[in-house]
């Protein structure tokens, strides 16, 4: 990452935290509605170590940065079967927000993130092993299901699980209703 600060004649707080490699990220809920459960990521995340969480351990959606020439669509299925090894399709995967892009901290970071959810039944599910991460990239991740009435009372760390679990849950029905 790059941080920009800018001239000191400019306000305090026009620092920019740029990100080099792409500035959108892709976030997702990976839901198996006729298990009653939703896949989840444990992994450790250094700036999230600190006084309340000393081993930066967070329960996270399925996540990742949209690399140059990829579509999120392709990003999101890629990050789904690195992550929680589970196959997706592109076409099912569906966006929150009619697919526009939300910034997680604009008084600072330029990243910005789709929000979206896919449904799965058990076949799609890589089941030889929980672990997920790309070992190049130093990741070592967990696959979490938890049952939907599991879900509606966890707290979690991270800021875009908390809406994504929020939104997906408004929809919850609806989206059970049509998968049936």
């Amino acid at each position: 990452m790059i941080v920009d600060h800018v001239e000191s004649n400019r306000p305090k707080g026009d620092e920019v935290v740029r990100t080099q490699n792409g500035r959108y990220t892709v976030a997702l809920m990976v839901a198996d509605i006729k298990n009653n459960q939703a896949f989840f990521v444990r992994q450790i995340r250094k700036p999230a170590v600190n006084e309340l969480n000393p081993t930066g351990e967070l329960l996270e959606v399925c996540a990742g940065r949209v690399e140059r020439g990829e579509t999120i669509s392709q990003t999101a299925k890629k990050e789904i079967k690195e992550e929680l090894r589970i196959e997706v399709s592109e076409n099912d995967i569906e966006w929150f927000f009619d697919g526009k892009p939300k910034y997680p901290s604009p008084g600072i970071l330029d990243e910005m993130i789709y929000f979206g959810y896919v449904l799965i039944d058990e076949s799609q599910i890589d089941k030889s092993t929980d672990l997920g991460g790309v070992a190049e990239e130093g990741e070592i991740i967990r696959r979490i299901g938890i049952k939907f009435d599991e879900v509606v009372n966890l707290q979690f760390d991270d800021m875009k699980t908390t809406l994504i679990v929020s939104e997906f849950l408004k929809r919850y029905q609806k989206t059970f209703e049509r998968r049936n």
